[in-house]
């Protein structure tokens, strides 16, 4: 059993792992620096508490190699699922989006995905967690206060960032009742709506670090949301 040190040295591995993975691979994919993660800190939550919950869940059964893929696939499938539904539910956005994706359910999980996550759980718990166990124990001897405050700058940084994320999503809200009360206002400049709505007329650090770090991400409220972001990027440039 894990004391809570481990465990929050544990999540702080894996996510950023997870941080570092995303960040290379969608680097690549864009061909250009992409710096991934809702949060500010070089970390992804969602993979520290997806690995936390697998190491909790898996541990009784990785004898058993062909029963820990499958267990793996419908865990982080069913977690991957739950977290895309509250996050739009808090926020109205669409972080990822797996509806181009064959066999996918609600554009919120397919099975390439799942796949994948059954594979990177095998090398979790075969190959990184053994290599992880003793420095989290050299790590915690030296001091537990170093996991401590590890957990401290993290809970700073989500309280932070899903502060900043209302007020975006707050303001997201105002620019759909303009644009479809006018669509060519985007045509005209939505900086002077943004300007209108706010005394800054600019968009937070924050929240242009999260509209260049997710792409592909999709307001639910906004058909045109690919154009709004493109023109909220635009003018944050003209105004440096």
């Amino acid at each position: 059993m894990n004391d809570i040190w481990h465990l929050i040295l544990y999540f702080f591995v894996y996510s950023f792992i997870g941080w570092l993975w995303e960040t290379v691979y969608c680097s690549l994919e864009e061909r250009k620096f992409v710096y991934r993660g809702f949060l500010s800190g070089p970390y992804c939550p969602i993979y520290g508490f997806g690995v936390l919950i697998l190491l909790e869940v898996l541990s009784p059964i990785k004898g058993d190699v062909p029963l820990l893929f499958l267990v793996s696939v419908i865990v982080m499938s069913i977690f991957e699922y739950v977290v895309s539904f509250v996050l739009e539910k808090l926020f109205h956005q669409r972080w990822w989006d797996y509806s181009a994706e064959k066999f996918n359910i609600k554009g919120r999980i397919a099975l390439k995905s799942s796949l994948f996550w059954g594979v990177m759980c095998l090398v979790i718990i075969y190959v990184l967690q053994p290599m992880i166990v003793p420095f989290a124990d050299a790590v915690v001897s030296i001091s537990p206060l170093i996991p401590a405050a590890l957990a401290i700058i993290v809970l700073i940084d989500a309280i932070y960032t899903v502060t900043q994320l209302a007020g975006f999503s707050r303001l997201l809200n105002q620019l759909r009742t303009i644009v479809d009360e006018s669509p060519e206002i985007l045509a005209q400049s939505i900086s002077e709506t943004v300007e209108s709505l706010r005394k800054s007329g600019h968009l937070r650090f924050t929240e242009r670090r999260l509209l260049r770090a997710f792409p592909r991400a999709r307001d639910t409220r906004l058909d045109n949301y690919k154009d709004v972001r493109r023109n909220l990027l635009s003018m944050n440039r003209k105004k440096k």
